[in-house]
């Protein structure tokens, strides 16, 4: 049987200088700033939002579903409003009667999707809001339960928001 010796081809030589210049070529750039890849978590959802003037069974969106029970007869529960009014847009907290609950919310700033929304506030909750594209926000409701959602885009006509696109999770 014949040992093939690589020094003699020059083989190890080659891949040390290629392994050197792709090192050397690596650390060189570090001016430029790393990609991350932000990732939605498991079980979140995309929903888009038309403003409430526009299309009003399409404004809300709620964090514990649509179904009643024995013992809960609200059909819109947990449940916040992409609401136009006087060239305002908010997200504010629909309570829908004596049945139901309502939340609250907070800003917690620029994120580049749900998953960097990764913390609960303790203070800043709100019943109401301006909505800021690209912001994360923490909804929290009487049963100390909590959700989260992202505003990934909208668009835009005439200067104001028509169609907003969130990412939302509960629980969080």
């Amino acid at each position: 049987m014949m040992k093939i010796k690589f020094h003699e081809f020059g083989i190890l030589n080659r891949i040390s200088s290629s392994l050197f210049f792709f090192l050397l070529l690596l650390f060189s750039c570090n001016d430029q700033s790393l990609i991350t890849i932000c990732a939605d978590p498991l079980g979140s959802q995309n929903i888009t939002l038309n403003r409430s003037d526009l299309y009003y069974n399409n404004c809300f969106f709620c964090f514990k579903g649509r179904t009643t029970t024995a013992t809960d007869t609200c059909q819109y529960n947990n449940c916040f409003q992409f609401y136009y009014s006087s060239g305002a847009s908010t997200i504010r907290s629909i309570y829908f009667g004596k049945s139901c609950s309502s939340g609250t919310i907070a800003d917690v700033g620029v994120v580049s999707c749900l998953g960097q929304v990764n913390q609960k506030p303790t203070t800043g909750f709100v019943y109401s809001l301006t909505p800021k594209v690209y912001h994360g926000y923490v909804v929290t409701f009487p049963d100390n339960t909590y959700g989260r959602f992202y505003i990934d885009s909208w668009k835009v006509e005439s200067g104001q928001i028509v169609t907003m696109n969130i990412v939302r999770q509960y629980p969080f």
